[in-house]
Parts: C-alpha cells; structure tokens; sequence
C-alpha cells in the first residue's frame, strides 16, 4: 500500500492505518461490515508493506508530522534533488530515446536506446544537445535561485508571500513547445526557443527586479538576451533578419526614465511659481501683480 503525499492528510486521517504500521499489522474495518484484519481475522499476506511519500514540510499546504508518527516508519529514503546529470539524463531520454547509465553497489548497468523518443522530433535541431546543456543549467541555477532546494536561499521572489515554484515540469513544457506542430518548421530555432523562454519563465516572474535576476541566470547559461551562444550554429539569414529579443525590463526602464523626467519637469515649474507668488505678496496672484505696477506707470506719466 502506498500512501501518496501523506502530509497533506489531516492529523485525524493519518491516525487511521496506524495500526498498520506495527510489527503485527491490523485493521478493522469499522466504516464497512467490522470485519478484522490481521490477528483474530483474515490474515495479512506477510509480504504485506506499507509505503509513504511526502514533500518537505515547507511546501505549499504539507504540514510536519508529529514525532510518534514519525516513529512508527522503521525506514527513510530522503530522494535528493535531482541535479545537472539527472535533468540532461531526461531530456536526453525524450529527445534521443537512449536510457542513461545507472551505477549502484560498485556495478553499471548501461543505458538502452530503446527508440521511444516522445520528443524525437527535435533530435534534427543544430547542436539540440548544447541546447539542452544550457537549458539544464539555468534550471538548476533557478531552483537554487528561488530557494527551492535544500540548504539554498532564496534570492528571486524572497520576499513574497507565495514563492516562485519551477520544476521539471518546466523543462517539459519547454519541450512540449519546441516539439508542438505549430513551431515545428520554424524559420529560427532561436526564435522559437526564446519563446518557450518567455512563456514558461520569463512570463510567470512578477516583479521588474526579479525579472532582471531571471534574465542573468538565462545571461550565464548562454541563452539570454545578452550572451546567447548555444544551440543553434552559425545564425541563418532568416535569424539574422528577426529583431532581437528585447531586454525584458526595457519598457520599465524607460517608462520609469519619463516618470522622473515628467515628475521633474512638473516640480521646476512649481518652483517657479512659488517664487514668483512669493515676490508678488500674500494673497495676490503673479498676473494681478503685474497688471498693478502697469496701471501705476501709466497714471504716473500722465501725471
């Protein structure tokens, strides 16, 4: 039996098969008929094994399971997160169809290329494999970025409430995207990869300045806007012809430029005024003013 994610249960659920986790496992089944399994009832196979997964308790939702819980699982196998190996060994797998080596107990077993490759498609991109390289860095930089992996801190979106989450699902999303009938055929490969770019994380960062850390993790894997170098060979006319891909802060710098310019500007001429206000006297206007010293001029040379 595996119990899925078991610290989202509630307290009162996980309660429930802990008489299963003892050393004579047992269960009566007192929302159904009564029946016993176990000692005084059916018998449980003695291959029987009970398994749990879970998420660390910082994730959205998990809760941290109380010490006697905790205690009755006899064993744990805390799964690392995967790493730069683990994410090309997938996306490998998808493009290639070729299984990676697997190393255990001193032996190796090599990979197969067993030709189920969902994502074959892409196999026929210049240098795919230098794309997938830097794909796979600037992930893992990410999640260490965003302080999703264990021992990081997170330096994007630290200070929300609600933490950016990426995982392999993106990098399957940008897979999915490369690989899809509509971009398939593509006049630029650059093009449509800094697509994939801007929709599945670029598009998902909420603030200016965390989109400007984004922007120089994708810098120094080789696939920003200022350094790209990998994937794609010599650039084809047709590359050569497409804008490039604007700084993603671009627009908010220069809006930003003409709000101070604009505020600045607004308070010169407020300045001006209020000198000129001052120098006319309380309670008198600029234009009052000057109309004043005209019409006593004018009476003085009549005079």
């Amino acid at each position: 039996m595996i119990l899925d994610e078991v610290n989202l249960a509630e307290p009162q659920i996980l309660k429930r098969p802990n008489s299963l986790l003892k050393r004579d496992p047992s269960l009566v089944l007192t929302e159904s008929d009564g029946s016993v399994l176990g000692p005084g009832g059916t018998p449980i196979h003695p291959d029987f094994r009970v398994f749990a997964t879970m998420n660390p308790a910082e994730y959205a939702g998990r809760a941290a399971l109380s010490p006697a819980h905790r205690n009755r699982w006899r064993g744990y196998r805390m799964v690392p997160d995967p790493d730069e190996r683990g994410y090309l060994a997938m996306t490998r797998r998808l493009v290639f169809g070729v299984q990676p080596d697997v190393h255990a107990q001193g032996r190796t077993w090599a990979g197969l290329a067993d030709g189920v490759a969902t994502h074959g498609v892409l196999a026929s991109v210049p240098q795919v494999d230098g794309l997938l390289e830097a794909l796979v860095c600037f992930q893992v930089a990410l999640e260490n970025a965003t302080g999703q992996r264990f021992g990081s801190r997170a330096r994007i979106g630290a200070r929300r409430k609600e933490r950016y989450v990426f995982t392999r699902r993106d990098l399957l999303s940008v897979l999915d995207y490369l690989a899809s009938p509509l971009t398939i055929g593509s006049a630029s490969t650059t093009w449509t990869f800094r697509e994939a770019i801007q929709r599945y994380y670029l598009g998902r960062v909420q603030t200016a300045e965390d989109r400007r850390l984004v922007a120089c993790l994708l810098d120094a894997a080789g696939i920003g806007p200022r350094t790209w170098s990998a994937g794609t060979g010599a650039a084809t006319k047709t590359e050569k012809e497409l804008p490039a891909t604007p700084d993603p802060l671009a627009e908010f710098d220069a809006a930003r430029r003409r709000l101070v310019a604009g505020l600045a500007a607004l308070a010169s001429v407020r300045e001006g005024v209020d000198a000129e206000a001052t120098r006319s006297g309380p309670g008198s206007s600029p234009r009052s003013s000057r109309s004043t010293t005209s019409a006593s001029r004018a009476r003085a040379s009549r005079r």
